[in-house]
């Protein structure tokens, strides 16, 4: 079969109103979906980190994170001193 006349079957036979309808009861489907997965995965997003920042708030915590940063930021500095230029 022929391209064209494979295609003026199909524009004949359906015809333009009713597939476009189909194609704009598809998009609607997905894009509807699509916002479905996006709430879905926001609300399990915002609810880690609810939990994660009741853990990161604790005084234990907080010290043990600012001396891993402050030692790395010390390291960073004596390398960037004794490096040669």
């Amino acid at each position: 079969m022929q391209r064209e006349e494979f295609l003026r079957r199909d524009w004949t036979s359906r015809g333009l109103r009713g597939r476009s309808e189909q194609v704009l009861r598809v998009s609607l489907i997905l894009a509807s979906l699509h916002v479905a997965m996006g709430l879905v995965w926001l609300t399990i997003y915002s609810s880690a980190l609810h939990k994660l920042n009741a853990t990161m708030t604790r005084s234990g915590v907080r010290r043990a994170i600012e001396a891993v940063t402050g030692g790395l930021l010390m390291a960073l500095g004596a390398r960037l001193a004794f490096a040669r230029r």
